[in-house]
């Protein structure tokens, strides 16, 4: 955990409270999002501009940057990750630049809607903490933030009080929709249909 990048004065910004929830996602097992498998659907990396801005603004070397920016997970050492979620407080601050798509991703200051559906099914509370209930938030409304099919979650809610049984479903059904995903992503290169 590096929380070296936190004030040392006692008021708590935005950035240090962002630092705060990166770096303890990574104590719940969050990986970084710009580094998931699902970045090759959505975002290409400039990788010259990448190491151009990685080298001025951290003075990172290039094994540094590639390791902590440009290298993806590998899709068989991870399991439960979504379609690529840029508000995630996971996701680092990308300019347009470096990206091929010259999609500008802003630094994320609060935890997002699928990261707090992540952790939930991940890390589920039968009954959910009152603060939770208060503003909506239950396993079922997680399931449906992640986009859990209704057969699926109606699976998982039958076992609401076994975590290992809803960790292992979740998965399954994000695994699925992987593979279906590739092979629609397949079938549109091989038929030459915009997706």
């Amino acid at each position: 955990m590096n929380l070296g990048w936190i004030n040392d004065d006692s008021t708590t910004t935005k950035e240090d409270k962002a630092v705060i929830l990166h770096e303890f996602g990574h104590v719940l097992g969050l990986l970084h999002e710009h580094q998931s498998p699902a970045r090759g659907w959505r975002l290409t990396l400039d990788e010259m501009a990448v190491y151009a801005y990685y080298a001025m603004t951290q003075a990172w070397n290039k094994t540094m940057i590639k390791s902590q920016i440009i290298d993806v997970y590998n899709n068989t050492d991870v399991s439960n990750y979504s379609a690529l979620d840029l508000k995630s407080i996971m996701m680092y601050f990308l300019p347009a630049p470096m990206n091929k798509q010259r999609i500008e991703v802003a630094t994320n200051y609060e935890l997002s809607d699928l990261i707090k559906a992540y952790m939930m099914i991940n890390y589920p509370r039968n009954p959910p903490h009152p603060t939770a209930l208060k503003v909506g938030w239950t396993l079922d409304h997680a399931l449906k933030v992640a986009g859990v099919s209704e057969s699926t979650a109606e699976d998982i809610l039958a076992v609401q009080d076994d975590p290992a049984t809803i960790r292992t479903l979740f998965t399954e059904t994000l695994r699925s929709g992987r593979k279906s995903r590739v092979i629609l992503v397949a079938y549109s290169v091989l038929t030459f249909i915009p997706l």
